[in-house]
């Protein structure tokens, strides 16, 4: 299993993105955001787990 992957999710085009209702817009904005924010978090916390465990070594 590759860690250093970032999972690729599909984006609707300009024009779609657009004729969505503001509100749908919105939570496609703070998902991203949030998918962003977890994705660094877990980043940091598999270093974490990885110093940790040299540490028992």
């Amino acid at each position: 299993m590759n860690t250093n992957a970032t999972p690729s999710f599909p984006t609707p085009s300009d024009e779609v993105f657009d004729s969505l209702p503001k509100s749908v817009r919105s939570y496609i904005h703070y998902l991203g955001t949030t998918t962003q924010q977890q994705q660094v978090r877990i980043q940091q916390l598999e270093i974490r787990i990885h110093e940790l465990g040299d540490s028992l070594e």
